[in-house]
């Protein structure tokens, strides 16, 4: 025999368009936090990149190298990372201090290496699909 309940006081009990809510709520969140966290990724793997090649072209520098030979090794290096943007042209903003001719054994040499990074998942709408980073190395300059 069933009881009467009140229309008023009757439980709900139907619940299947709740986990689809919470979803719909929490899903554009989640994928913002794991975009951000994969950008997060390739911008560090490009700066690791761009220091490697700043202290190599520091090295070629400190054994004497001539400053278009270690251009061209900053340039070599710099091609095989992948999400580099192919705008920056490392030829005219490797900046190579003191220059070549002005050498002395004993002084510091530094190699600074800009870059631009493609940005993969831009974030907020309307902003710069580039990254600026940038390395800097020096080391003793040892070539007679």
């Amino acid at each position: 025999m069933k009881r009467f309940v009140p229309h008023g006081k009757r439980k709900l009990t139907n619940d299947k368009g709740q986990s689809m809510v919470e979803m719909a709520l929490v899903l554009p969140i989640v994928v913002l936090i794991l975009l951000g966290v994969i950008q997060f990724g390739i911008v560090f793997f490009c700066h690791v990149n761009v220091t490697a090649a700043a202290r190599e072209g520091a090295r070629m520098a400190s054994v004497g190298k001539t400053d278009a030979e270690i251009i061209t090794k900053i340039h070599y290096t710099l091609d095989t990372v992948t999400f580099l943007s192919r705008d920056s042209d490392p030829e005219r903003s490797v900046t190579i201090t003191p220059s070549e001719d002005l050498r002395i054994p004993g002084d510091q040499i530094e190699v600074y290496v800009p870059a631009l990074v493609d940005v993969v998942a831009p974030l907020l709408g309307g902003q710069e699909s580039i990254f600026p980073i940038a390395a800097r190395a020096s080391m003793r300059y040892q070539a007679e």
